[in-house]
């Protein structure tokens, strides 16, 4: 398994334990086959009763493309398009109905930023009234050409992606370097970084503050991936805290997403991450 499907299992089984399944995932990172890879590994921790143990009776019928509750919408490969059509028989139609063998029914879009205009406003009226037992995974390495109203309806996780290159970001240091010292260093010591980093959010671009704010969230959910898999600077962090941080930067990016104001959303994002140091310490580590 890659570290983009190890990645969906922990957090999957993770958020399903805690009841906080949501109804809409966005998936960035991955295209084609190592996205459909990860989005198979989600739905099977989603479904299978026992969290993806890949030996039950679900998780065969995944692995062999003969569940009845998971259904799986790609652009034909000669076309690249996702037609309307398309959505309505394997979306809308199935979405309807009741699921079959398992709790829930998942909806597969692989690349999803294919679809067309028509494709993603028939879409959009699923998420806009999403049936209470299905979970939407969509998949796509080009998430800004979703349109803004299917992004902002959508819990954001980044599978893939390098810290390299965002220093530019920053005057004070490198992100890594920022993202470090507020999980790691006492809340008094955080202040000045935290005002420093926010007042990139504050410019009088509105397109501009959005998209520094969504670019650092990203960052730092990077960060916190490449922790779990104990590398980076919060290599050392245990590992609750930064799925926490990945919970709480994809909350954020859908406020974004949503034209909240993004200086206010940072603001409140970063008080949280401060706040989760307690009385002052740092992040506790692991043991």
């Amino acid at each position: 398994m890659t570290s983009a499907s190890n990645f969906c299992v922990e957090y999957f089984r993770r958020v399903k334990a805690g009841g906080r399944l949501g109804h809409a995932y966005l998936l960035g990172g991955l295209s084609g086959d190592p996205a459909a890879a990860a989005g198979f590994a989600a739905a099977r921790v989603i479904l299978c009763p026992q969290d993806g143990c890949g030996a039950c009776t679900v998780c065969r019928a995944i692995d062999a493309g003969a569940s009845p509750d998971l259904h799986v919408l790609r652009a034909p490969a000669d076309k690249r398009i996702i037609k309307v059509d398309a959505v309505r028989e394997v979306i809308l139609r199935e979405a309807s109905m009741k699921s079959h063998s398992c709790d829930q029914k998942v909806f597969l879009l692989v690349d999803a930023h294919e679809m067309n205009d028509a494709a993603a406003n028939c879409f959009l009226k699923t998420l806009e009234e999403p049936p209470g037992n299905s979970v939407m995974l969509l998949m796509s390495d080009r998430s800004d050409k979703l349109p803004p109203t299917i992004a902002s309806r959508c819990f954001r996780l980044r599978l893939t992606g390098s810290v390299e290159g965002t220093e530019s970001l920053l005057d004070a240091g490198s992100v890594g370097a920022i993202v470090h010292r507020m999980a790691t260093e006492p809340l008094e010591t955080n202040l000045e970084i935290a005002e420093s980093i926010g007042a990139l959010c504050k410019g009088e671009n509105l397109d501009q503050r959005r998209r520094l704010a969504l670019e650092f969230l990203d960052t730092i959910m990077v960060h916190c991936r490449h922790g779990l898999e104990a590398k980076g600077p919060l290599a050392a962090v245990d590992s609750e805290i930064l799925f926490d941080q990945i919970d709480r930067v994809a909350d954020a990016q859908r406020w974004i997403d949503s034209n909240v104001n993004a200086g206010l959303v940072f603001d409140d994002f970063v008080t949280k991450f401060l706040l989760i140091q307690g009385a002052g310490g740092p992040i506790r580590s692991r043991r």
